[in-house]
Order: structure tokens, then sequence, then C-alpha cells
């Protein structure tokens, strides 16, 4: 009879044990959607929210979304400069100090082009810099980029990010 018993409780427990463990695996939301699930999780492994971005001048309009990933520094931007092609594409580059350092892929005309992109952080914005430039193996790049001229007039002020 004790054997019984035994035998009894620890089927008990084991049953008990195992239907813990399917409840413990499903603690996230069934309302949830599978995009917020990837916000959720980029937002946990980076840490930060993407920040964004405007410039409006001189009839033009410039849109910057970044994110740092891992040191990297990711984003999209969107350039509809007045009475040229509007391009858009994607840019990975790094910080060095204040100033952001990227490539610029983006379509235009209907190529994909490649250049390297700069913009000083001040406060709560971007200043976008410009200089001498040279192709190497299809990209442009600076020549020197110590030598960037930052356009005050080129001011990306922070502004909430679209959805």
């Amino acid at each position: 009879m004790k054997i019984y018993l035994l035998y009894l409780f620890v089927t008990c427990s084991l049953l008990t044990a195992c239907n813990n463990k399917p409840a413990e695996k499903n603690t996230k939301s069934t309302s949830e959607s599978p995009t917020q699930e990837v916000k959720d999780e980029k937002s946990t492994a980076t840490g930060k929210e993407p920040v964004c971005f405007r410039y409006f001048g001189n009839r033009d309009s410039v849109y910057l979304q970044l994110s740092e990933v891992y040191g990297t520094m990711t984003g999209m931007l969107l350039v509809k400069n007045y009475q040229k092609d509007r391009n858009v594409g994607t840019l990975e580059g790094k910080m060095a100090g204040d100033v952001l350092i990227a490539n610029y892929t983006f379509k235009s005309e209907g190529m994909m082009s490649t250049r390297q992109v700069a913009f000083k952080k001040k406060g709560n914005d971007y200043i976008e810099g410009f200089g001498d430039v040279s192709e190497v193996n299809g990209k442009m790049i600076f020549k020197d980029p110590a030598n960037l001229k930052f356009d005050e007039t080129r001011i990306f002020v922070n502004v909430p990010c679209k959805n």
C-alpha cells in the first residue's frame, strides 16, 4: 500500500510539473501582432527606439530615421529635393565623437547607388555635412572626413517618428 501511495504521489507531482511548463512558455499575449513582437525584441536588444529628424528648406524636404543597433547607426533617409528626382534608401554607419559617417544606399532614377553621408549631432538635432568626394569601387566617399563642412542652414530637427 505504501508503494502504491508513493507511486501515486510521484505520478501526480510529474503531471503537475508537466502541466505548468506550457503555461510558463506562453507568457506573450495572443493579441500582440508579429510586428509588435519584432519591435519589442529590437527595443530590448538595443535599448533604444528609433529617433527621427526632418529638414525643410529651399522647397526641399528630407526625413531621417536613426536607430543604434549594437554600436552601429542604421536607418532610413528620404530626400525630396525641389525639381529633382526623390531618393529613398537605408544608411548604416558609426558615430565618431559627435559626427555620424554612414553609407547611404538608395534608389534614384531607377538605379541603386551608394554614397557616404555625414551628420553632426548638435543638441537633439543633426546638421548635414558636406565635403569633397571621390568614387571608390562604385561608391562615392569623402576624400577627407576630417575636413567636412557642416551647413548650419541644413538643420535636421528632431520630430516624432512616423509609424
